[in-house]
């Protein structure tokens, strides 16, 4: 299957794991080697790769907030739309996330991860949204790509949004807490793509009822208008036919298939470092909760096997998250009981 030329996606195969060539700090999701016919994961990103992610901010006096994120003009969910040739599973999506300070003192605020249909005109469809994930802003990595999987996967097909939804602040002042998500460069979209897809990228303003949804980039109240896109990822699901996993390259990072897979008691996870970085490994559930987390530190290059104890674990799916300094990667792993 092939995505939409429209949506500026470029795959390659790499071993028997499709994986994603324009991306930033991606997450790319392995999955269950033992079936005949099993699933790939991959993450959809709008942007070329390469690029620095940007959180503006508002400077004007008696204006406060990010551009894309809680501020003084009351805007509450931000979205970006991405188009598909076929059907997809949305699993949940990998968003990128800052503070105005840079550190949390309202740990239990939450945020919600949404995805939509899209209307007639482009826009995400009807009152409320096919499904949903939250994160509370102290588990949030901030700076960095945090994973947020929905409740449960969400069907759609030809075009549709993610959203980041931050909530009713309006009423509940966050003390600091204001939260912004990240951009690609403003020129980052291009003309052709103004042109041909309209509200590429859209925002909400606070409000009670359905949702009032804007074009950012010829809507918003930035000082002018920003030709960008949202740093936030939906990772999808889709139907290949293979017979095993070999491993996944990203950004000096090499992840290889974690064994036993499914495990009952203990499962590794080996991987390889080209360079000296900061590695932290997460075990999620399938709503994103973060079931342990393993901090290991500054690693310098090489090869190792991390052996988790699962054995504590019901039954189920979970994810292994490999978290660097400028990679992330995640592959999902069964659970025996």
């Amino acid at each position: 299957m092939q995505l939409s030329c429209n949506n500026n996606l470029v795959y390659y195969h790499f071993l028997t794991v499709k994986i994603m060539k324009k991306t930033l700090t991606l997450l790319t999701l392995a999955v269950l080697a033992h079936a005949a016919k099993a699933q790939d994961v991959d993450t959809l990103i709008n942007h070329t790769d390469g690029v620095a992610l940007e959180a503006g901010k508002y400077t004007v006096p008696g204006t406060w907030g990010f551009y894309a994120g809680h501020n003084s003009f009351g805007q509450q969910q931000f979205g970006e739309k991405y188009l598909v040739d076929d059907h997809v599973h949305v699993l949940g999506v990998v968003a990128h996330l800052n503070t105005s300070t840079g550190t949390v003192t309202n740990a239990d605020t939450e945020l919600d991860f949404r995805i939509w249909k899209t209307d007639a005109e482009g826009k995400p469809a009807g009152s409320s949204s096919l499904e949903d994930g939250h994160i509370d802003l102290g588990n949030v990595n901030l700076g960095g790509p945090t994973v947020i999987m929905f409740h449960k996967e969400a069907h759609v097909e030809d075009a549709f949004f993610v959203s980041l939804d931050l909530g009713d602040y309006s009423h509940h002042p966050l003390e600091g807490d204001t939260v912004g998500l990240y951009y690609a460069p403003h020129g980052s979209r291009s003309e052709a793509d103004i042109a041909a897809i309209p509200y590429r990228n859209v925002f909400q303003i606070h409000g009670h009822g359905s949702p009032d949804w804007k074009d950012f980039y010829t809507g918003a109240t930035t000082p002018s208008a920003i030709a960008t896109h949202f740093a936030i990822y939906p990772i999808v699901e889709f139907e290949e036919e293979h017979n095993s996993i070999a491993s996944l390259k990203k950004n000096g990072l090499e992840v290889a298939a974690p064994y036993p897979n499914p495990a009952l008691d203990k499962i590794t996870l080996p991987f390889t470092l080209t360079k000296s970085t900061q590695v932290s490994i997460r075990v999620m559930d399938v709503a994103g909760r973060v079931i342990n987390e393993h901090h290991k530190g500054q690693l310098t290059s090489g090869s190792y096997n991390e052996t988790i104890d699962i054995s504590d674990l019901p039954g189920g799916i979970y994810y292994l998250t490999l978290s660097a300094n400028d990679a992330a990667m995640a592959i999902r792993i069964a659970k025996t009981i």
